[in-house]
């Protein structure tokens, strides 16, 4: 599937703390917390189902400055660790 075509959507019974420099997400179902650093936690705070994973991209890259390869990269390998995780719906 394509960067672009891919709407991420978090799992409803996950929960997520900001912090200083990126954020913690506790996965309920199996007890487990994941640490989020900056880009991840952009990225999951944007898994709404209704924002493509290109536009996030689109939007690090904004912030950041880096190239658009490098931010549709990072992107597509956060979400591939956070499907591995089991933290996001099926698409």
């Amino acid at each position: 599937m394509k960067l672009q075509e891919v709407c991420p959507r978090a799992r409803h019974d996950v929960e997520y703390r900001e912090l200083d420099d990126g954020a913690v997400v506790y996965d309920t179902a199996v007890g487990k917390i994941h640490t989020l650093n900056a880009t991840a936690a952009y990225v999951w705070s944007l898994c709404n189902g209704q924002i493509s994973a290109a536009d996030i991209a689109d939007g690090i890259e904004e912030i950041t400055g880096i190239s658009t390869g490098q931010a549709q990269d990072d992107v597509a390998r956060v979400l591939e660790e956070f499907t591995r995780e089991g933290l996001l719906k099926n698409q």
